[in-house]
């Protein structure tokens, strides 16, 4: 059975299964804020569960989901924008290839998505260097759902795709939201990204007249794949 101990005045907490350590964060219950979360895939489900767990009972005025803010290997900072980083947000999408990302500013501010849902970002000293911005349980029910995905020229090869990715996983696991869905045209190269992690794709026709590839997957499957242990047992 997996058990949280808080280390003595610290905010670090540690989850262990008979007495060995297999995940740890820092958690400020009062805002429902995860640092640098780790943890063994076996395991990475039910901590976080446990943590929204213990939220609820220190807090129970407190009725939004955890936030997961995430330092890698790189240095690289994961975490949700601000409304101040917007024209930071709007600038990268613009600057890709990609004429769909590019969409992003009137889609975004058209359904009203600006406040609710905050893309999330990567931040390598100091500069934006990535992009996911996804819904929640908006367009499909009981679903994560991808729109918006660019990492900067010159910051790929670092994993910074996927880990935004996985941040998409964690928080939306942390909100008891079980799938993930994204679309990807034939004509930008996403559908080869979520290829790469080895999903399988069904096909349609888009109203521009080409193929996207559609991906649709259960997330808790994700957490404990492979491709991602490394990434989810980053230590602080």
């Amino acid at each position: 059975m997996l058990e949280l101990h808080n280390k003595a005045k610290s905010s670090y907490i540690e989850a262990r299964v008979n007495n060995q350590t297999v995940g740890g964060c820092r958690f400020d219950k009062d805002v429902g804020v995860i640092y640098d979360y780790w943890a063994e895939p076996a395991y990475a489900t039910a901590f976080l569960q446990a943590l929204i767990n213990l939220r609820d009972c220190e807090n129970s005025a407190l009725n939004c989901a955890c936030e997961w803010v995430h330092t890698d290997m790189y240095g690289i900072v994961y975490r949700k924008s601000s409304l101040e980083e917007l024209p930071e947000v709007i600038e990268l999408l613009d600057n890709t290839k990609d004429t769909l990302l590019r969409t992003f500013k009137t889609l975004w501010v058209e359904r009203g998505y600006i406040s609710k849902y905050p893309p999330v970002i990567a931040r390598r000293g100091g500069q934006l260097v990535g992009v996911h911005a996804y819904t929640l349980n908006e367009k499909y029910p009981d679903t994560c759902k991808s729109y918006y995905h660019a990492v900067a020229q010159g910051h790929r090869r670092l994993g910074i795709g996927k880990n935004l990715v996985l941040y998409a996983f964690i928080d939306a696991n942390m909100h008891g939201i079980a799938k993930y869905y994204v679309n990807c045209a034939e004509t930008t190269d996403g559908w080869l990204f979520y290829r790469g992690l080895g999903l399988d794709s069904t096909t349609k026709q888009n109203e521009f007249g080409t193929r996207d590839y559609c991906f649709a997957f259960d997330i808790k499957g994700m957490l404990t794949l492979k491709l991602f242990q490394k990434k989810i047992e980053q230590r602080a």
